[in-house]
């Protein structure tokens, strides 16, 4: 308890908040949409390695990324999902 209050005990609960909606529970949810705990275990900070880029261009030419309700007839990858810092910024996007 000690720790988290020498960490948070400055802060006023505005900073709280705004440092809070940082975290990926609250980029990654909807408004109203409970967060799970789960995402406290998300690294807000990930590396992205090249790796993982090569890997995610080869699943966004498979249908597996393809957003539900879409049209079999569009190339796979035609829709992106982007997400900003704020989540309310979040939204599907096609060319």
């Amino acid at each position: 308890m000690r720790a988290v209050l020498e960490e948070y005990g400055g802060m006023t609960g505005r900073e709280l908040s705004e440092m809070s909606h940082e975290e990926p529970g609250w980029r990654y949810s909807q408004d109203g949409e409970d967060i799970p705990l789960a995402t406290a275990l998300i690294d807000p900070e990930p590396e992205v390695t090249e790796q993982m880029r090569e890997t995610a261009r080869s699943l966004a030419a498979t249908d597996c990324l393809r957003p539900q309700g879409s049209r079999r007839s569009e190339p796979a990858g035609a829709a992106t999902w982007a997400v900003g810092r704020d989540r309310r910024e979040r939204s599907w996007s096609r060319p």
